[in-house]
């Protein structure tokens, strides 16, 4: 994300040359955010794979969520997720 790399490097920059500094870090900042990001192409397979982990971890945290994790509980989100 180019926004945060021009955000950080304003900051860093102003805070060491002014208004001029906070121009000229914010363009190298987001220069190499975005250089770092591979240039905004991303495989799909990325985000599908984050978000099943989050998934899980939900499905945990609300298992756990009375005290105890039965094994009923168990099945079922197994069932669900197909895990």
């Amino acid at each position: 994300m180019a926004i945060w790399g021009s955000i950080i490097g304003g900051m860093l920059g102003f805070s060491i040359g002014g208004p001029f500094g906070m121009l000229l870090g914010s363009l190298i900042g987001g220069k190499m955010s975005r250089a770092r990001s591979g240039g905004g192409f991303r495989s799909f397979a990325q985000p599908q794979q984050i978000f099943a982990l989050s998934l899980i971890v939900l499905s945990a945290k609300l298992s756990k969520a009375d005290g105890q994790v039965s094994r009923e509980e168990l099945i079922a989100v197994k069932d669900k997720l197909k895990i």
